[in-house]
């Protein structure tokens, strides 16, 4: 079983390289020539990834999973110090 430090730092490097990639594809759509019978696929799929992959991510480590996984650490450790007492 993968221990929750090691996951953790899989999902931030995970996290890095779809936000890497988000910005090198927004930032390739201006300079990238798109023909005009693709556009509504670009820009479908160019939504898709901006509005769900880069926004799940930012609320995952800014919104409420960060403060969850905080208060789960911290229960972690009250229950630990409880059990030795």
């Amino acid at each position: 079983m993968i221990n929750m430090e090691k996951k953790e730092r899989y999902l931030f490097i995970a996290a890095i390289i779809i936000v890497a990639l988000s910005f090198a594809v927004y930032i390739m759509l201006f300079f990238v020539q798109v023909p005009s019978e693709n556009k509504t696929v670009i820009d479908f799929a160019s939504g898709i990834l901006f509005g769900t992959g880069f926004t799940m991510i930012i609320q995952y480590y800014f919104g409420s999973s960060d403060g969850s996984r905080e208060k789960n650490s911290m229960l972690k450790q009250n229950t630990s110090k409880n059990e030795t007492q």
